[in-house]
């Protein structure tokens, strides 16, 4: 112990430059090693929270410059030839596998219109200044499949209930769960000059997912008429100019559902659709950059823990090469070669420990507290410094008398 001690103090006394050097490449090596791991996990964590645990979209809804929108309505209205292009666009979409468009409109029927109001009123929901009301949801046929809706009885919307404007003719509806008592399968629902027929009724706890949200059905009526009351003076060709699908379903979480939205509308030269995720996390080529940088970030550190460790290695290197001579003279004395070695490494853990104060003080003056964990920063520390020594003990192992005479050092 007295003979470490002392080496020790001769080095530090004989070497003031170099172990300088030293002080100041593990300052700089411990920071460099806090930064990388800092910026490493902290891409990581956020890349697994982003694109992990299953929160990838599933729906998304279809946004459109305001110049673009404007031209789809007026195509629209007016069955211009851009309005068959997007009715092809759309096709192409359904029939896209894992793809589906649909929309979902909302609106209220007041309870006094309704001719048996009492069978309903324990569904109802009350709005200031307008009374007690029902709850309307107007969709696509395909909407159980895009919310995973299933049925307590009956059956969902198929092809023979598109014709809606017969006044001759009960509108199909499915009903929530909470109207399971009141109504059955095939039961007539009567209001404001119109009627509906009950096609199907829910299970309970059905819900629709969106927007930060989630929409309990249970004391919906569902229908896949764009009105309701219907407006019996329209034909069904106006009807398909308010069924506007702006949104778009995907049961697959590894499709870049806007990669093939850009395909679709570019090969048929129609506008462009924008899509933003309502009930998650978007998968594009987002998640590939990310998933670069993740990898590059981690490159980066290899390479800067490279450099500072050949740069400590090449300042132990020349500083052991200068005490060729005193280390020959230890060994003539009887001094084993593995106290010089351990003398070397108790001084380097030293250096460790005080260069990891000024990366303790950076953190905690820039975040408030340590944000990597000390031992990982003083296991990947100490290995760069544990492979710095290698050259220093490779030199140490070569001193011998004969290299001392031969060297001229005495």
């Amino acid at each position: 112990m007295i003979f470490l001690f002392r080496n020790i103090i001769r080095t530090v006394k004989g070497h003031p430059k170099e172990n300088l050097v030293i002080l100041v490449n593990m300052i700089m090596c411990t920071m460099t090693v806090f930064v990388l791991i800092q910026n490493y996990y902290y891409l990581k964590n956020h890349f697994d929270l982003v694109y992990g645990n299953n929160q990838v979209a599933s729906h998304y809804m279809i946004v459109m410059s305001d110049n673009d929108t404007e031209s789809m309505y007026s195509d629209l209205l007016n069955h211009s030839p851009m309005y068959y292009v997007g009715q092809k666009v759309n096709i192409e979409i359904m029939n896209t596998p894992h793809l589906s468009m649909y929309y979902s409109t909302n609106t209220e029927i007041p309870l006094d219109s309704f001719k048996d109001k009492n069978k309903l009123s324990n569904c109802s929901r009350n709005i200031e200044d307008e009374g007690e009301v029902i709850d309307v949801i107007c969709v696509t046929e395909n909407f159980a499949e895009v919310f995973n809706l299933s049925l307590m009885k009956g059956r969902f919307f198929d092809n023979s209930d598109c014709n809606s404007n017969d006044p001759n003719m009960p509108v199909p509806v499915i009903l929530g769960n909470d109207y399971a008592d009141s109504y059955e399968v095939g039961d007539i629902i009567e209001f404001e000059g119109d009627k509906a027929i009950v096609i199907g009724i829910l299970n309970d706890n059905m819900y629709m997912s969106g927007y930060g949200t989630v929409e309990y059905l249970d004391r919906m009526i569902i229908t896949n008429s764009p009105f309701l009351p219907r407006p019996f003076e329209l034909s069904l060709d106006d009807y398909e100019k308010f069924k506007v699908c702006d949104c778009i379903y995907c049961d697959d979480p590894t499709i870049d559902v806007q990669k093939e939205i850009n395909r679709i509308t570019t090969e048929n030269g129609y506008y462009t659709y924008q899509i933003q995720p309502i009930d998650g996390i978007e998968i594009s080529d987002t998640k590939n950059i990310s998933e670069k940088n993740v990898m590059l970030i981690g490159l980066l550190a290899l390479i800067a823990c490279f450099i500072c460790t050949f740069s400590l290695s090449l300042v132990l290197y020349n500083r052991s090469f200068q005490d060729r001579s005193i280390f020959c003279i230890y060994l003539c004395c009887g001094i084993p070669l593995w106290k010089i070695n351990l003398s070397i490494i108790v001084e380097m853990i030293g250096y460790l420990v005080v260069s990891f104060f000024p990366t303790w003080a950076l953190s905690i003056i820039e975040y408030k507290n340590l944000m990597v964990p000390v031992w990982q920063i003083f296991l990947f520390s100490g290995i760069i410094v544990i492979v710095s020594l290698i050259p220093a003990f490779k030199i140490n192992r070569n001193n011998n008398v004969d290299m001392l005479i031969r060297d001229r050092i005495v």
